[in-house]
């Protein structure tokens, strides 16, 4: 019965070790996964920004069709540019790209009916 005196101690500093390499670990975890989501946001977020840029720069074309001039705008964090060329009679493609912060970047790319002002392809 002797030879168990102590032997308590050792089971219980191993058991509270391996608990806190778990927890550890686990928060670590989730804490890339947290950084992981909040990238997808802004990509999503970049990607929004860069359709509405298409989507204003569409509407101003139906008032003035020629013209073709590259736009910069801006919508919340993100930084639009928006180009507008012709290499069909009959088309117009719109491309904008969202710039944001962390390196984040969105391209759209959209192929316009030129007597209509209407969607004809979306170029991703």
């Amino acid at each position: 019965m002797n030879k168990e005196k102590g032997f308590i101690l050792p089971v219980v500093m191993v058991l509270i070790a391996l608990m806190s390499s778990l927890f550890l670990f686990a928060s670590m975890e989730w804490s890339k996964w947290k950084q992981q989501d909040l990238l997808r946001l802004k990509m999503i977020q970049a990607g929004y920004a860069a359709e509405s840029g298409i989507a204003e720069r569409q509407v101003e074309l139906q008032d003035r069709p020629d013209d073709y001039r590259t736009e910069q705008t801006k919508y919340g964090d993100y930084t639009v540019n928006i180009s507008v060329w012709e290499s069909v009679p009959e088309s117009i493609f719109i491309q904008a790209v969202a710039k944001g912060k962390d390196n984040i970047q969105q391209t759209k790319t959209v192929e316009i009916d030129k007597k209509t002002m209407h969607i004809l392809y979306w170029l991703e």
